[in-house]
């Protein structure tokens, strides 16, 4: 899922609306965030939507000759359950086929005065606790020198309450693919001054539902800043374990007989197609040994564990030199039982480990188990 923000310094004239509909369309983000529409929200939404066919968008007023914000996204590509806006914030609970649970939304647009009390009476909202958070626009701050440029450049006197706030409230600021600066005065020589003042924010429970996320910069729009986009994406699921066939299965008894059971003959005077037959029964037998093979695995080990107590409480009563011949014999059996589930458990773990050139016997077990994985 690709999410972009743009501050794009208002809506009214004709070439900035087509550079919004081309940077929506190429950058192929699935939500957008906007700052600075320059308008109120009920002629914002349907302008939005006559640019975007496909697109739904929900916006809140610009405060006087500044600010106003709106959210877009791709018609069925999320599900609205709850809203939240005031001039300089507008917030969203979301829900989407690429998280399992909800997840919130918050487009911000930073004032240029009173930042500390706007951050901290923001981070105080109910919204802002949500433990799938995103939050991204014009937060208009920005963090140590690193994020400023120009010969009159300064690091924001602010810096450390910016990152400190962050820290207390569970936020981080995804490294960008690139160190740049999201808005420039565009001015000239000494006097020329960029800072990364927009940005992404996400909470330590999302970055962990999807630990793929990177953020990055481009510099187009005819905006003073620059559109920022935030991928995130989950690692590939892991294909399932393929079917692979103990020959030392063959050896147990409820083995044959379960071959026995699932196995079918035609007639002798049936007329079908024995190939087709063939693969049926493999197809039957795959599937009824897999359901076995899980019932022996736990059978096993719980044979396996009797097997322990009960050679446990006969060797104490060794200690004690009271152990009768029938108590050895019976030690003597119960270890045999032991040996022979251990060298199942190996030859299972041998085939696994796809490392057959490998006698059974060998007690490289760390080797097998580390191969597996």
């Amino acid at each position: 899922m690709i999410l972009s923000s743009w501050n794009c310094r208002g809506l009214a004239s004709k070439p900035k609306k087509l550079a919004l509909r081309d940077w929506i369309l190429n950058s192929k983000a699935d939500i957008v965030f906007l700052q600075e529409t320059l308008g109120k929200g009920a002629e914002v939404e349907p302008s939005l939507k006559a640019l975007l066919p496909g697109w739904i968008f929900t916006a809140i007023d610009s405060n006087g000759h500044s600010g106003g914000l709106a959210f877009g996204f791709k018609e069925g590509r999320i599900k609205v359950i709850n809203q939240w806006g005031t001039k300089q914030f507008l917030g969203l609970e979301v829900l989407s086929p690429v998280f399992s649970l909800p997840f919130t939304i918050v487009n911000i647009y930073g004032p240029c005065q009173g930042r500390e009390l706007f951050l901290a009476d923001l981070m105080a909202k109910s919204l802002m606790k949500s433990s799938m958070l995103i939050v991204g626009g014009d937060l208009n701050f920005s963090i140590g020198r690193a994020e400023a440029w120009g010969p009159s450049a300064r690091e924001d006197p602010l810096s450390d309450f910016f990152l400190n706030l962050l820290l207390d409230n569970n936020l981080t600021d995804p490294s960008p693919v690139k160190l740049k600066p999201t808005w420039r005065n565009r001015r000239v020589g000494e006097d020329r001054i960029a800072k990364r003042l927009d940005r992404f924010l996400l909470s330590t429970a999302l970055i962990s539902k999807a630990p793929i996320f990177r953020q990055w910069v481009e510099e187009v729009g005819n905006s003073d800043h620059f559109p920022i986009f935030l991928d995130l994406s989950f690692p590939p699921p892991k294909p399932p374990a393929p079917f692979k066939f103990n020959p030392s299965w063959i050896q147990d008894p409820s083995f044959s007989t379960l071959f026995k059971d699932t196995w079918i003959h035609p007639g002798r005077n049936e007329r079908v197609d024995k190939s087709f037959l063939f693969m049926e029964n493999l197809k039957r037998l795959k599937k009824a040994t897999i359901s076995w093979k899980k019932d022996r695995k736990q059978n096993q080990n719980e044979e396996l564990s009797k097997i322990r107590e009960e050679l446990k409480n006969l060797e104490s009563i060794e200690e004690d030199g009271y152990l009768t011949q029938a108590s050895k014999d019976r030690i003597l059996h119960l270890e045999k039982l032991q040996n022979k589930i251990l060298l199942d458990k190996e030859e299972e773990w041998r085939l696994k480990s796809r490392a057959i050139l490998l006698k059974s016997g060998d007690e490289n077990t760390s080797f097998f188990h580390n191969y597996a994985k």
